[in-house]
């Protein structure tokens, strides 16, 4: 902090010394020019001689004092300079993050308005349906008040039953995969019953031959649609189970 107290004019100190220089300079030359009389007029000079050089020593004295007074002046306000450009550097240096923040602020909303996204293709449930359907809470945003939480709302609606379809479909799915492994495993059965029926037919032919069961084709023909074939093996297999007069045979219309 700089002094309070009004400090003597520089200027008007060094113009006082100059007089007062000039004073002493004058009477030395008058009292070393001059014989000096035997009165009290050579005193009296001298006498003059060293007020003009008393006034001059005070003058440089406050002069000193004057100097000193304005370093000290310059030192606190140099000290307050300083102490002023650290604070205008931290202003600066906060204003050009404020900035940095700003621009990049800037870049998220020209991206987020360039983003073409998917939600434009969300067919969301009609209003009237949300208002009857949705729970209380997603219901309380007004539509004419606040239209992006509705639609917020909405979104989030739409999102739950989504997900409940999800988990729906996905129980299905499970379900369907139960299915289909049965669906294999009888088919891969069915697959290899020919070869089976095959083997047990022909162990079963000694047999058949010592009770005199005459062995029948039981073949479907490969020309039958497969509803027919399953008709045709089924009569076949109670013909030789349960009817054995039972005739099985496969007509073409025209023959």
């Amino acid at each position: 902090m700089c002094k309070a107290s009004a400090s003597p004019n520089p200027k008007r100190l060094c113009n006082d010394l100059r007089i007062a220089a000039t004073r002493a300079i004058e009477c030395r030359r008058s009292c070393e020019g001059s014989i000096p009389p035997a009165g009290g007029k050579s005193a009296f000079k001298d006498a003059e001689l060293i007020g003009a050089l008393q006034d001059g020593v005070l003058t440089l004295v406050a002069l000193k004092e004057a100097n000193r007074d304005m370093w000290e002046g310059v030192s606190a306000y140099r000290e307050a300079t300083q102490t002023a450009l650290q604070s205008v550097d931290a202003a600066e240096l906060k204003l050009q993050n404020l900035q940095y923040e700003k621009n990049h602020f800037l870049r998220e909303i020209r991206v987020c308005k360039d983003m073409k996204g998917k939600e434009c293709d969300v067919e969301l449930l009609p209003e009237s349906e949300f208002r009857v359907q949705a729970p209380d809470s997603l219901r309380s945003a007004s539509a004419e008040a606040d239209p992006h939480q509705w639609h917020l709302n909405r979104l989030a609606f739409e999102q739950t039953q989504r997900q409940a379809l999800c988990a729906q479909l996905e129980r299905a799915t499970e379900s369907r995969d139960v299915l289909q492994a049965s669906i294999d495993a009888r088919k891969a059965l069915l697959h290899t019953l020919g070869a089976r029926l095959g083997a047990l037919h022909t162990l079963a032919a000694p047999l058949a031959s010592l009770g005199g069961v005459a062995p029948r084709r039981t073949e479907a023909p490969p020309s039958l649609p497969p509803p027919l074939r399953r008709l045709y093996v089924r009569a076949v297999a109670w013909r030789d189970t349960q009817m054995h007069a039972l005739s099985v045979t496969v007509e073409r219309e025209g023959e």
